[in-house]
């Protein structure tokens, strides 16, 4: 049977590498259709050999449903970048250059904090043929484009923890570049950096996508309600059944402070991960 592949890609160094192998694994058990195979790229900064290869390991545990490569960056953006949120956000915006020689044409950027429950491949289903992204809106509406100045008329601004990205698309307008210059010449004007930078060059360019496909804290803990009726329907609905759950902002689920009930979604993952690790290990030894 030939299977169709969908790429996904995460930013990771040796500290994210468990949380990002419990998002690994919540996506590939989630799936159930026998014809996707997972691509999963991982965006590599300074990961060390036995983070690398636990990550490796995982996913030959389900080997009939994904494979794994390691991106290396060495662009001094992030390599010489001590601060570790700038170094993600430059592999985001690079991601797509890092792609030009190889044959994936679409691919999803998540973040680590992240946890699927249900199927994403119905992701690729979507169509967004005139526009470069799909993504879901911010739900902090801070409302960056006014903040920023831009002459332009809507006030929506997507969150770059989950995007799928049209690749051809994104390098033919070279997109990258047009990010990087942003931020180089109104670094005074970006609160979230490369996200409003994004949200600033593309903001006629994204399509909005369903709440539930980024379910971000704000949402899922009901402390912020949407201006619109339509909007806050969807946010019942993406609490109801959420396909991606995004821990975002802080605490993070792993930190003792986060007393959330959604912190036992990254629990399970994580449990299955360790549970598959001593698996191994047991066989091995």
């Amino acid at each position: 049977m030939t299977k169709k592949e969908l790429a996904i890609a995460s930013y990771c160094n040796t500290a994210w590498a468990p949380h990002l192998a419990a998002l690994v694994l919540s996506i590939i058990n989630n799936c159930q259709k026998n014809d996707i195979l997972f691509h999963f790229f991982v965006l590599d900064v300074n990961l060390t050999d036995a983070a690398r290869q636990m990550l490796k390991t995982i996913v030959s545990m389900k080997s009939e449903k994904a494979s794994i490569e390691f991106l290396s960056i060495d662009d001094p953006l992030v390599r010489e970048n001590d601060q570790e949120l700038l170094k993600v956000a430059y592999a985001r915006i690079l991601l797509p250059t890092l792609l030009k020689n190889q044959s994936t044409e679409k691919i999803l950027y998540l973040d680590c904090d992240m946890i699927a429950l249900e199927d994403i491949s119905e992701l690729w289903m979507i169509d967004f043929s005139d526009h470069v992204i799909a993504a879901v809106e911010d739900a902090n509406f801070h409302h960056p484009l006014i903040e920023m100045e831009l002459p332009i008329k809507t006030l929506l601004c997507f969150n770059s923890g989950a995007i799928v990205i049209d690749v051809l698309k994104w390098n033919q307008l070279d997109i990258t570049k047009k990010v990087l210059d942003y931020i180089k010449r109104y670094p005074e004007k970006l609160k979230f950096h490369d996200q409003d930078a994004l949200n600033a060059v593309l903001y006629n360019q994204w399509y909005r996508l369903h709440p539930k496909w980024n379910v971000q804290t704000y949402i899922l803990n009901k402390t912020k309600r949407h201006p619109t009726f339509i909007g806050e329907k969807e946010y019942r609905e993406a609490r109801k059944k959420p396909y991606i759950i995004h821990y975002s902002g802080q605490p993070k689920p792993w930190q003792p402070l986060f007393q959330y009930p959604s912190k036992n979604y990254y629990e399970l993952y994580t449990t299955q991960v360790k549970s598959l690790l001593k698996l191994l290990e047991n066989l091995v030894g």
